[in-house]
């Protein structure tokens, strides 16, 4: 690996890593819209601490979140998601595990590119289910 190859796998990395964070910062802004929106103060707090914490968010927490507030979240998400969003969704998180503790990692740039279009498409179908979803 030359270099630039090896900048670049760097990138790749960094990306991953930042990628899984978003996944994360947009359940908690969904959910916690949601909330401020139909409960009271204590409800909200409560929420708040609850879901501050979130990690490792792969496809299998995310449905398990979304059914923990309302299971028909959950269904239509399963229903609605692709497996493309799932694949994203899932290898993201698991290459950022890997790269946390220090293990090598095959992304590309270009895979990276590909999972971040799929996880705002599967961003944008859980938050249509948490706003069009209410009962």
């Amino acid at each position: 690996m030359n270099l630039d190859e090896e900048i670049l796998a760097h990138w790749a990395k960094y990306v991953c890593v930042l990628t899984s964070g978003f996944v994360e910062n947009s359940m908690r802004m969904i959910l916690q819209d949601y909330v401020k929106r139909h409960a009271n103060s204590p409800v909200v707090n409560f929420v708040d601490k609850r879901i501050e914490g979130l990690t490792n968010l792969n496809d299998d927490k995310i449905a398990q979140l979304l059914g923990s507030f309302n299971p028909n979240w959950r269904e239509k998400y399963l229903q609605t998601r692709t497996s493309e969003q799932k694949d994203a969704i899932d290898s993201v998180v698991a290459n950022r595990h890997l790269i946390a503790h220090g293990r090598s990692v095959g992304i590309t740039l270009s895979r990276m590119k590909n999972f971040y279009n799929e996880i705002v498409r599967a961003v944008k179908i859980i938050d249509e289910v948490c706003v069009n979803y209410e009962q």
